[in-house]
């Protein structure tokens, strides 16, 4: 537990930095608002992470149930407007465009990562992970469903209340 908790923490100040681009070797793009960014774009930093629950998802372009779930994902941000959205995929910033341009996936996207996966051990997909606002891992989920859908937006509402 202590490790994972260390290793979000690292995370998070990567995040807050904008140095996710520098964890793993090539280019990193993320996707904010429709727009690809290669590098942590403008006005996404640790003002917005630090001291907010984060909700981090893992998918990637054949994933079917990850694809299904993007749309409920995308509710949570309507819901909870004060907490970090960040998605995760191994796949190339050219692979994820066509699906997240035909079925949008407003997360912040990070594209062409493995830092993350590896981090996590992260292997089946969707994994959704929540993280309270001291930067601790509170729960994670593997695989999706309405049942699974509905209890981590309940431990998001929680997260959010604290």
């Amino acid at each position: 537990m202590i490790r994972k908790i260390f290793s979000l923490f690292l995370i998070l100040l990567a995040v807050g930095a904008g140095l996710c681009s520098a964890q793993t070797a090539g280019k990193k793009y993320y996707l904010v608002d429709g727009l690809f960014f290669e590098g942590m774009p403008p006005g996404v930093g640790s003002d917005n992470v630090a001291g907010r629950p984060m909700v981090l998802n893992f998918w990637y372009t054949g994933c079917g149930p990850c694809i299904r779930e993007m749309p409920e994902l995308n509710k949570w941000m309507e819901v909870y407007p004060d907490v970090t959205y960040l998605a995760t995929t191994f796949d190339s910033a050219a692979q994820i465009k066509k699906i997240v341009e035909s079925r949008p996936f407003l997360f912040t996207q990070i594209a062409d990562d493995s830092f993350f996966f590896e981090t996590f051990h992260v292997s089946g997909m969707p994994v959704t992970i929540l993280v309270d606002k001291k930067g601790i891992i509170r729960h994670i989920e593997q695989g999706t469903g309405t049942a699974k859908l509905r209890y981590m937006q309940d431990k998001l509402q929680e997260l959010v209340s604290e």
